[in-house]
């Protein structure tokens, strides 16, 4: 089982979950996958970066989704890093339907359960055994960079 993420985390993953209707413990979940809850891991050989193992390119194109200028990403910090990875997870969510989908979309870059690695849903699903999550509403725009930024503290 995870071990538990430090407060200050915990508030940034409980602030973007619900700025963005996703449960903060799929975010908590995927940072416990990607780098056991360590904030300073190694960056990955495939270009992967910071606690979230996020790449460069998805990164800004998340930052963009939230409002945020993509030239200002710093994956290292966790109050970037966090955001954008539940923003990627609310993209996920929103184009599998299931929490299980969206660790696979998180892994992989793909809605396609083809490309998903069953080892990595199966450790988050025995990290995270309840998967109770909540998809974003279709017909409500994302919330704002300002009003969510301020609520988590980033940039």
């Amino acid at each position: 089982m995870p071990a538990k993420v430090s407060d200050d985390y915990d508030q940034l993953f409980d602030a973007w979950g619900a700025a963005l209707n996703v449960d903060p413990q799929l975010g908590k979940t995927v940072f416990w996958l990607e780098s056991t809850h360590n904030p300073n891991i190694k960056d990955g050989e495939a270009g992967e970066v910071g606690g979230m193992q996020m790449k460069p390119a998805t990164a800004a194109l998340m930052a963009k989704k939230l409002g945020f200028d993509p030239h200002s990403v710093n994956l290292h910090d966790m109050g970037w890093a966090v955001p954008l990875a539940m923003q990627y997870l609310a993209d996920g969510l929103n184009a599998t339907g299931t929490g299980e989908g969206a660790l696979g979309y998180y892994n992989s870059g793909s809605a396609d359960p083809h490309k998903w690695k069953q080892s990595y849903i199966d450790e988050g699903v025995k990290s995270y055994p309840n998967m109770a999550l909540h998809l974003p509403p279709a017909a409500q725009p994302g919330p704002s960079a300002q009003t969510t930024s301020a609520a988590a503290g980033v940039p």
